[in-house]
């Protein structure tokens, strides 16, 4: 993306839109621990399998959902 990485992404699009389910995707492990500094549910780490995100996204919806 020309003006954000997908981190700066999830921090503006978090900002913006509150009860957005965020599950961020990333190579770099590392990020881990910034979820909670954007309100994102989780961050996933590449490779990752099609049941793993199913998970993810099924588990962010449903705390979305709690709240």
């Amino acid at each position: 993306m020309p003006l954000l990485d997908g981190l700066a992404l999830a921090f503006a699009a978090a900002r913006d839109y509150p009860a957005l389910a965020i599950v961020l995707m990333t190579a770099y492990a590392e990020q881990r621990e910034r979820v909670g500094e954007a309100r994102m549910h989780d961050i996933i780490a590449k490779p990752f399998t099609l049941a793993e995100i199913r998970v993810a996204v099924a588990d962010a919806l449903a705390a979305r959902d709690a709240s």
